[in-house]
């Protein structure tokens, strides 16, 4: 017999891809399979949404960090590429 099993994860993402698309429609009048836009542009978008993602996910971090420390001297840090940590106060 075949695993039936569901994930709830996938299925929420499923969800939450179609009703994006839906929102989008309505606000935009058109979907994805859209040909006025060039590559170039879909990157761009694409682009700016990952860096509003980033600022989304920076916040979210240093709420935590605030929770931990009661919001009292938080110190930020920041891990480049090399993986070195520096601290930003």
């Amino acid at each position: 017999m075949a695993d039936q099993t569901v994930d709830t994860i996938v299925e929420a993402v499923r969800a939450d891809l179609l009703r994006r698309s839906q929102l989008g429609i309505v606000k935009y009048g058109v979907t994805l399979d859209r040909t006025d836009l060039k590559l170039r542009d879909w990157l761009q978008h694409a682009y700016e949404e990952h860096l509003d993602a980033a600022n989304y996910l920076k916040r979210a971090i240093v709420e935590l960090e605030r929770r931990a420390d009661g919001g009292a001297g938080i110190v930020m840090h920041h891990t480049n590429i090399a993986g070195s940590n520096k601290c930003l106060t």
